[in-house]
């Protein structure tokens, strides 16, 4: 995929769903704590509908904002106050994918590919470890080591997700792209800002 295809196909998604986390987030203080499991079981649904419906045109784009929105509502009730300044992990996690944007290449896609299977499943496994930070309360260094932990993981996956960009694709679906690269992005922020908490910033 050329830049130019990325910047018209699958940018304009990404960018939507980042507004759209922003409007969840700050309308979170208005959900009241019983609604707080709902909201993210609703989450949860509208990313199966986004993965399921990832190449139906009009639907993709919708379950991937609504997605978004829910993201934003959730977090912004569940995660800890404090940390890194949002403005400033959102920051980070846009170096990280400039920086893997501008060193990916087929070549370094087809060397991932040996332990590609084994960086999702660590990926996987990292999200569902925040259920049990949801839980109990863990030591500032187990944070810190999780969060650290987490940016490399997903500093990885962008590396190779826009290595496999550099393949030739026929029919790139934007609102498809747009999805996976929020979720890396979204990741490598929460972690950032979550980092920060484990140091103590305030």
């Amino acid at each position: 995929m050329s830049s130019w295809t990325f910047a018209a196909q699958v940018l304009p998604h990404f960018v939507i769903a980042v507004v759209g986390t922003a409007v969840g987030f700050s309308w979170s203080p208005r959900v009241a704590p019983e609604w707080i499991l709902p909201v993210g079981l609703a989450a949860f649904l509208l990313f199966v509908a986004a993965v399921t419906f990832r190449r139906s045109s009009g639907w993709n784009a919708t379950f991937l904002f609504l997605f978004a929105l829910s993201v934003g509502a959730y977090s912004g009730q569940v995660l800890p106050l404090g940390g890194l300044d949002w403005r400033w992990a959102a920051g980070f996690a846009l170096a990280v994918l400039a920086t893997a944007a501008a060193t990916g290449s087929p070549g370094l896609y087809i060397r991932l590919g040996r332990v590609w299977p084994l960086i999702w499943v660590l990926s996987w496994a990292y999200v569902g470890g925040w259920a049990l930070f949801l839980v109990w309360d863990v030591l500032a260094s187990i944070l810190v080591g999780w969060t650290v932990a987490g940016l490399l993981v997903f500093s990885v996956l962008a590396v190779g997700w826009f290595s496999r960009l550099r393949l030739a694709s026929a029919n790139p679906i934007g609102a498809s792209l747009a999805l996976e690269l929020y979720i890396i992005a979204f990741n490598l922020a929460v972690a950032a800002r979550l980092l920060g908490h484990g140091l103590g910033l305030r």
